[in-house]
This record gives C-alpha cells, structure tokens and sequence, in this order.
C-alpha cells in the first residue's frame, strides 16, 4: 500500500504484510521528502532517501526483518514552482507546482509551462537568520503527536515502531530554509571526475575485469571460463596474509554500517578492492600460470572470490553494479547477495577461495565502468550550472575590475613597510603545485653508485630526447630488477645536486609508511606517455624552469602530498593525474610522498 492511500486492506493483504518478527531483529526506517528545485540528480536525494536507501539495502544483506518502501518513487510537489497551468482551456498564468487554483486541477511541477522558482524568500529568510544568530528551536509541531485515521478498521491498529522489538532509523534531510540554505560539503567537478576515473576504473573496475578476463581465456591462456581448484590454499603465505585483511575489512564495514557510518562503510569496501589489486600485483599471477599452475588457480580463485564479495558489500550503494558483476560471475543475485552471520556468510569472507565453487562457469566479462573525459564533465557542468554561471561570469568581470583598480592606485612614500608586506604575501599566495615540473619518465637503465652502497643511479627518459641521470636512495627499499625499465613520476625542475661525485638531475617520487620502513615508487598509468606532464586539477599554471632552493617551494608544497587509502598520490585531495587517468602506490595508504 502506497504511503499516501488510505483504503482499508482485505484480509490476505492483512494477512501477508510485513510485521515485526518475535526474536529477530526488526528494523524500521523512514525517511523525509526531497525536494528538485532543477534538474533532477542524486544530490537532490542524498540528504535523506539515498542513505535511507543504502541502509535499508544493507539491513537485507543482514538478513534483518526491514520495512522501508522504495517502490513509490515520488517527490513532494514543490509549491514554490510557479508557471502556467498545462490544463487545455485554462493557461492561468500563476499555477503552483502542486494545484491550479483557477482549474481545481491536481498538477505535476514538470508539466508546468514556463515553470519558474523564485528564491529571493529563500535568501531574504536566510539573512534574517544569519543577523538574529542562533536560537534554539523547538521540534515539535502545533498538532499534536499523530493523526487519527478516519476508518473504523483502523481504530486498534498498532505502528511498527509499538512492539519492544523494533529499531527506528529515521533519516531526515536539512528541514527548513537555514539547513537548505547552508552549504556543508565542497562538491567539485574535477573531485568527481577524479574519484569515478580512479576510484571506480582504475581501482574497482580494474580489479574484477583483470580477474574475469583472464579465467574466461581460452585454456593454455586461461581457464576457459571455468573456475579452477584450489587445493592448498590456506598454507600460501600471501594468500593467507590476504584473507586476514579482507576478513578484517568485513568486521569493519558491518561495525560502521551498524552505526549508519555509510561513508566509512563504503570506504572500507572499496579498500578490499585495492587489495585485491596489490594481490595480484604481488603474486604475479602471469607469471605462476606458465610456472606454477596450482599456485596460479588458489590465486585465481581467491580473487574470485574477492569479486563476489565486493559485489555483496557494495550492493547498498551501488545495486546495478551488484547485478551485473552477479551477471558476469554466471550467478542469480536473489541467491547470493548476502551477508548473513547464520548462513555462514562472514566465515567465507575469511576464506575467499571458498566461495565460488570449483568447476563453476562464468559468463563473458565485460567492462563495468567507463572513463569520464573533459568534455563529458563540462557538458555535464552546463546542464546543472544554473544560476551559478551566470554568478561566476560575474565574479570573474569583479575580479577583473578589482585588479584594474589596484593596478591604477598609488602607494605613498611612507608606506614602503606596508608595499613590503603585500609583495611578501603576493609571493607566498603563488606556491602553488603547478610550479613543480612533474613529468612521467623511463628507467631506461639502473645500477648502484660505486661509491655508496644505498643509492642508485639511473638514467631515465623524461621526453627530452637525451636521458637524464637521475641518483636515489632506494637500494634498500626496491631491488634492482623492479628498477629496470619501468615508468616513474619524475620531479624535474629541482637545482641538480651533486651526491657522492654523480650530479643528480631530477628526483624519483616515492610514498612511505609512517616510520619509513616501507618506500614505493609512485606509479603512473601503463598509458601514460613518457615526458607528459603530471597535472592537478583545478591548479592551472607553468612550472618554474628551475625551483629556487632558497624559495623553499618544493618543501613547502611536499607536505601536503600523500597517498589516500585507495593508493592514488594525492596533494591535499587532489590526485596526481594523467592523460591516462591518475597516478597510485601498491599498497601503502596515508603514506607521504617525497
């Protein structure tokens, strides 16, 4: 029965609702009502529904007896939205969102004609607010606490939330103009685009297209579809130093998404995925199938395994995904999407080359996410611009008229100390990323300093034409053979400085652990071009053709480069990014990079 009906159930409907289960766990979830003042998109519902939704999504997994409607698909109508009634013989030029008071019809605000939202009201309460400041309010209405329903069967009917057993989750969005009107989280286009291409492609998505692909090969490339067995397992090293942290990662994400903590919840599930990658990276497994075939199918297999588990633990928030990797894995998801304690469920997290059974046949692996170019992205910043183009079109010409008068102004004689303290913050104001020369380059050849058993030195082509020799304290972090003929982010704009007699013409980027007993190279995409330059969106600029060592510009800016917990080399939040996509670690997270 849809929320809004009030017709009197029969007895077999009666008889087949949802009610509270004695001695399981019962949850009820409810929701407030978005409100799309533009075109529709998903932060209009993220407030209340989208994470209602979410946590409604993971209660099933459980196995929890929840009751939460997500079939009717309806948004309030937004009586603010005024335009002209759509009704034939009528066109009242001030019909709201909701009604047509000059028609008596019942309206939807999209089949309005010329439909216009005012927000000056908005803007003029949230002034008053701001200049009266914060006052406590009370939470209650002038009704008072529920409504009688006008049926005689409805006169000893009880709530959900009347018997002891039943939890209340009630997700409610920002209520009222203050919490509409107060922004709480920075969204970026370029954060966004960022995030899917690294995050989803590159980490994600990358993760279980390897996997699939390459049992579906054809057998004496593959596995032919079929999944291989996987005896002995449990006694590799690896595989099992794996299965303890993804059997972690799980008790993790069900502790914060029993505290609704959905964000960390999700960030934990997609930590599994980074590594599943580190995994395979790790074992090498292109290499066992030609050497060590029985090891090759546990490795296999465990990944497997990790890609129907994935599928689980992100099926709350991204139920499409979850279908098709099911679709791939050859499985019916209604049987598999699980996370149940008493279906054994938790155990085979622990043990993930259980869990796909052997001899099962996939289905033909597809991409699962695609990458989302510039074009895309500023197509997509038109549409839901609004009022804010115009707003940054006039913010810009200010700028420009602010510039222009403080071009045209004259500083007097006895204010040199003040001309002094502006030219210093001017110059402080331009440390800004863009003026590293980061670069993607070649280790064309490596070997050790004759000198100095703990430094390395390396030619490597940086697009120049000729290499550059290039002197790293590395020996003891990366063997010699990793540092052959592999592609490195290479900071080329410091002062060359001369180290044990060998002049040192750039720097090799590399994240540590916190105690630094862990250094890796900072990894740019396979795709990535040699000599292309590392970016950072949103820092537009040239770089420096040689850093000012007393300037202390690199230092300044070093701080703020590390590694985020889905290994992709970031400063601040922004990621190291390429033509190819971004730039990653192996395996550490919030490591610093240098």
């Amino acid at each position: 029965m849809d929320i809004g009906d009030l017709t009197v159930t029969s007895k077999e409907e009666q008889m087949a609702a949802k009610l509270p289960i004695p001695g399981k766990r019962n949850i009820l979830i409810t929701s407030a009502l978005p409100y799309v003042n533009n075109v529709p998109h998903p932060g209009n519902i993220i407030g209340c529904v989208l994470s209602a939704n979410v946590f409604a999504r993971y209660c099933r997994l459980r196995g929890y007896n929840t009751l939460y409607c997500d079939t009717c698909k309806r948004f309030l109508a937004d009586r603010l939205v005024e335009g002209t009634c759509p009704t034939q013989g009528c066109d009242y030029a001030s019909a709201q969102g909701d009604q047509c008071e000059y028609s008596g019809k019942i309206l939807n605000p999209t089949k309005l004609k010329d439909p216009k939202c005012k927000s000056q009201n908005a803007i003029q309460g949230t002034n008053a607010w701001l200049k009266e400041g914060l006052k406590q309010r009370c939470i209650t209405r002038d009704l008072k606490w529920g409504v009688l329903v006008p049926h005689d069967n409805f006169k000893d009917k009880k709530w959900w939330k009347n018997p002891e057993n039943v939890e209340l989750y009630q997700f409610m969005g920002k209520d009222n103009v203050p919490f509409h009107t107060v922004s709480d989280t920075l969204f970026t286009w370029a954060d966004l685009q960022a995030k899917l291409n690294s995050e989803l492609l590159n980490n994600l998505g990358n993760f279980i297209n390897r996997v699939l692909s390459f049992v579906a090969k054809p057998s004496g490339q593959g596995y032919g579809s079929i999944i291989p067995d996987a005896p002995r397992a449990e006694s590799d090293l690896l595989t099992e130093k794996l299965a303890e942290k993804v059997g972690k990662y799980v008790e993790q994400y069900i502790e914060a998404m029993e505290k609704v903590k959905l964000k960390q919840g999700l960030k934990t599930a997609m930590s599994i995925s980074s590594e599943g990658n580190a995994y395979l990276q790790e074992s090498q497994f292109w290499k066992l199938y030609k050497e060590d075939q029985p090891r090759c199918a546990f490795v296999i297999r465990t990944s497997v395994g990790l890609v129907y588990l994935l599928a689980c633990l992100l099926e709350p928030f991204m139920p499409s995904f979850s279908l098709e990797v099911f679709k791939q894995l050859n499985l019916p998801p209604e049987k598999h999407i699980s996370l149940c304690d008493d279906k054994g469920d938790i155990d085979r997290a622990r043990r993930p080359w259980e869990i796909v059974p052997v001899g099962h046949k996939i289905a033909k692996p597809e991409p699962l996410f695609k990458e989302l170019k510039d074009e895309e992205v500023e197509s997509l910043r038109k549409k839901f611009a609004g009022s804010q183009a115009d707003r940054k079109e006039r913010e810009e010409a200010e700028a420009v008229k602010v510039a222009a008068q403080l071009k045209k102004m004259k500083v007097s004689d006895n204010s040199g100390k003040k001309k002094q303290q502006a030219t210093k913050s001017a110059a402080e104001a331009e440390i800004s990323i863009s003026r590293l020369d980061i670069r993607v380059g070649l280790i064309t050849k490596a070997q050790k300093h004759p000198d100095a058993d703990s430094l390395y030195i390396q030619e490597i082509d940086v697009g120049e034409g000729q290499a550059r020799t290039v002197v790293s304290g590395l020996v003891k972090y990366i063997p010699i053979e990793e540092m052959q003929n592999r592609k490195v982010c290479v900071l080329c704009n410091l002062k060359p400085a001369t180290m044990r007699g060998i002049k040192s013409q750039a720097m090799v980027l590399a994240a540590s652990n916190s105690d630094h007993s862990t250094v890796e190279l900072v990894n740019p995409p396979k795709a990535a071009q040699v000599g292309e330059r590392v970016t950072f969106p949103g820092f537009a600029g040239e770089p420096d053709e040689v850093l000012n060592p007393k300037k202390k510009v690199w230092e300044s800016l070093q701080v703020d480069l590390h590694t985020n917990t889905d290994l992709v080399a970031c400063y601040r939040d922004i990621p190291l990014t390429t033509s190819a996509g971004v730039c990653t670690v192996s395996s550490i997270c919030g490591g610093s990079i240098r």
